[in-house]
Formats: C-alpha cells, structure tokens, sequence
C-alpha cells in the first residue's frame, strides 16, 4: 500500500492497495495505535510486525486477508519532511533478504514521490505566473471602467474556479 502523508490535518490517505489505484479516500489520523500513524509520528520504519499488537483496524483486516505481518517505510522528502507510506504485508515473518528489498523499494519511491511533488509544484506555479501575466495584459487593455470591472470579475472566477461571481461597486456619497 501507498499512503500520502497530509500535514494540514495530520492524516494520511490510501492512494494504492495490491497494485491497484485506491477507490476512495481512506484517512488514517496519527497519533493513534495503528502502523500507519505510527510510522507518520516516529519517520522510523516499522519492521516484520505482527498485524496482532495494533488496534481493531489491524485486526480486522488480518482477519479478512489472511496477512498478519507488515512492514512499513517512511518516504521522506531530501529536507526530512514525510511524504508517504510505504505499507508491506505477509503471511507470516518475512526473511532479511526480503526486507532488504523493501527497504530499497521504499528508497527508490521515495526518489520518484519527491520528483513527481516537486514538479506539480512547478506547473502549479507556471500556471499562476501565466495567469498573473494574462490578468496584467488584459486589464492594461482598457480604460472603460464597466469593461475593467468585468475582466477583474472574470479573472477572479476563473482563479477560483467559481461558477459566478457579482461586483459591487459602492457610492460613498448616497451609502449604497
């Protein structure tokens, strides 16, 4: 299993299980008594644990899949920030060979997750500047004041993704 790390609300979320694209948002809070959370709070791996001394989540998907031992590794950014988990399940306790391998998978993640993250960080911010750029060329177009006000109107939706929006224009004198 894959999980992202969300520090806003110190929560991670399944976004791979078995190979397979996660369905739905599955938050995991940290803090709490399972693997997961556990490695979140500690950035330490968790390794060749039985799924039997956490809590009732772990339990009972023991209980439903058959593993009973995981694995865990922190993916964390070259800053040391936590940027995923890395969840690996057995039947059983795993050998050093194995664990050696996960290990170096959870190494290799960590190289690409920072990659992928630090280039959606960089279109995030070439789309703003392209925005910021057109808004600036398209409000230095005109002097009409009703034409301005729609183009500010119209730039703000669109930044915010907004169906629609309404200006108001106030009338110091009259208070309106």
């Amino acid at each position: 299993e894959l999980w992202l790390a969300d520090d806003s609300s110190r929560s991670a979320y399944l976004v791979h299980s078995a190979g397979k694209r996660a369905e739905h948002r599955h938050d995991y809070a940290t803090g709490g008594s399972g693997a997961i959370g556990k490695v979140i709070d500690a950035k330490a791996p968790l390794e060749d644990l039985a799924l039997a001394s956490f809590g009732a989540n772990e339990q009972e998907f023991a209980r439903r899949s058959g593993l009973d031992h995981i694995c865990c590794y922190p993916i964390k950014s070259a800053d040391d920030r936590l940027l995923a988990v890395l969840a690996a399940y057995s039947t059983g306790s795993v050998d050093d060979e194995l664990l050696s391998w996960w290990k170096l998978y959870g190494e290799m993640a960590a190289l690409k997750i920072a990659d992928v993250l630090l280039e959606q960080e960089q279109q995030r911010q070439t789309t703003q500047l392209s925005l910021l750029f057109e808004a600036t060329r398209l409000l230095n177009s005109t002097l009409d004041l009703a034409e301005l006000l729609d183009l500010i109107l119209k730039i703000a939706q669109k930044e915010v993704k907004a169906d629609r929006g309404s200006v108001f224009l106030v009338d110091s004198a009259n208070k309106q």
